[in-house]
């Protein structure tokens, strides 16, 4: 009988110390989550296109609705949000008033440069986005795996246990039905 009691705590300290494992947290984990997709600060747009930017950004201010008269209001609406609306106003302006071709292919040139830079901008954005969902995909399948592994193990722990158990307990049963039959023919 006292080996069966013996055997009994081995089982309960074995079920005890596994369902334990089961469950603690998995060993420090050799992912990073460092910051790969972050971009480069964007600072293209304050950047002058050419030396005479700097002076010319005072008078551009008088030259407000010039473009209004040429272009439409979404393409208005678009250059004011890629802040290209000044450079917009001016290539309106000069060709109003006629002005040398010259001058007005300058101002066309830093217009489609900004408009470039706004789009290299965009470029950017959109590939850290991209990057940003990869990675996230990636931490996703990471957990779907250690989800898989652990409902697996504690499956095989829990099938494996169960017929431990059961086999104690026949044995167990058996034992008290020979120590029950020996004392009832006595």
């Amino acid at each position: 009988m006292r080996r069966y009691r013996w055997c009994l705590g081995l089982l309960s300290s074995l079920l005890l110390s596994a369902g334990c494992v089961s469950t603690l947290p998995p060993p420090a984990s050799t992912y990073t989550f460092d910051r790969r997709c972050l971009s480069v600060s964007s600072e293209m747009r304050s950047v002058p296109v050419s030396k005479g930017e700097q002076r010319q950004a005072t008078n551009e201010s008088v030259e407000k609705d010039a473009a209004a008269t040429r272009y439409s209001p979404s393409a208005i609406h678009i250059a004011d949000v890629m802040e290209l609306l000044p450079l917009l106003n001016r290539v309106s302006r000069l060709e109003i008033e006629h002005a040398p071709q010259a001058d007005i292919e300058r101002v066309r040139r830093k217009l489609v440069t900004r408009l470039q830079l706004a789009s290299l901008e965009v470029s950017g954005l959109v590939a850290e986005i991209e990057c940003e969902v990869q990675r996230a995909d990636q931490v996703q399948d990471r957990l779907r795996d250690i989800q898989t592994t652990r409902t697996t193990s504690q499956t095989i722990l829990g099938v494996i246990f169960g017929g431990l158990a059961n086999i104690l307990s026949g044995g167990i049963g058996m034992a008290t039905g020979r120590e029950m039959r020996a004392t009832s023919y006595r």
